[in-house]
């Protein structure tokens, strides 16, 4: 009898878990806002796309402007009771990167967010990427890049300060406090881009080109109801897109350059890349 019970209880259990689990549709506005922001988590070249000597070390710091989505992209009603998100827990995305220059125009660029808040975002990230520059003349190159990013992002995204409130049982975020949700982007892709580096000293150098992303992304609540068991929700979708991107670096002095890049998923937003980077070796 008492393996019946452990049976029954082990089930429910499965049950429970199972019904945690929202596989969404590609056009509900629920993906659409996890491809939203994969965008401005994607690796991209950020400026700097040019051949590097093998040995070559090179450490580099963005900015990523994450715009705001509208409010009708914001209202999502598939997994959740019908409400708007708080999906904007920062405006900016800053990133450390650093890449190595290797044999044969090949080169490997990487990156990692340790868990520091900024506005209501807290990431734990790591990004890599690997590349290829091929001279086709004394200006003009073409450039191949394979990046990933995986990891995740928490913050208060179903229920923020403003949404939670412990007047009215039947309205979303009934609670007394703020959701503590996370969000994995997993993002898997490829770029392909000519380059050309200016006339004279070449100070100036840039790049135009577009990529391919297959996209993972997956959304996990974290929020405890007043009058209900917490709330674990799941949400999935897998998903491809496509990139435009155009990009070009400064030379400030001998190892310093200014860089920015514009990186548009026509799709879903189009967001800029502003920053530096510094030859350390």
């Amino acid at each position: 009898m008492k393996r019946v019970w452990w049976g029954i209880a082990a089930v429910a259990l499965l049950s429970e878990v199972a019904t945690t689990q929202c596989k969404v549709g590609k056009e509900t506005n629920e993906a659409k806002l996890l491809a939203y922001y994969a965008a401005p988590l994607a690796f991209s070249p950020s400026g700097r796309l040019d051949r590097m000597a093998p040995g070559a070390v090179r450490a580099a710091f963005e900015l990523t402007y994450i715009p705001a989505p509208g409010d009708e992209l914001r209202q999502t009603s598939q997994c959740f009771a019908p409400k708007e998100e708080n999906s904007q827990l920062s405006p900016v995305l800053p990133r450390p990167r650093v890449a190595v220059g290797l044999p044969a125009g090949f080169f490997i660029e990487g990156t990692y967010l340790p868990p520091l808040t900024v506005a209501d975002a807290t990431p734990n990230m790591t990004s890599l990427a690997l590349g290829f520059v091929r001279q086709l003349g004394a200006r003009l190159g073409l450039a191949l890049r394979a990046h990933g990013t995986f990891g995740h992002v928490t913050g208060p995204i179903t229920c923020d300060a403003d949404a939670v409130q412990n007047t009215n049982p039947n309205r979303a975020c009934y609670g007394n406090a703020k959701s503590k949700d996370t969000y994995w982007p997993n993002i898997v892709g490829v770029e392909s881009a000519l380059t050309w580096t200016g006339a004279g000293d070449g100070r100036f150098a840039g790049y135009v080109g577009g990529g391919y992303s297959s996209l993972r992304p997956r959304f996990k609540v974290g929020f405890q109801p007043a009058n209900a068991p917490f709330d674990s929700t799941r949400v999935e979708v897998d998903l491809t897109r496509v990139a435009v991107l155009a990009g070009g670096r400064y030379r400030f002095s001998r190892k310093v350059d200014l860089t920015g890049e514009i990186y548009s998923v026509p799709k879903d937003v189009t967001t800029v890349r502003l920053g530096a980077s510094l030859g350390l070796r």
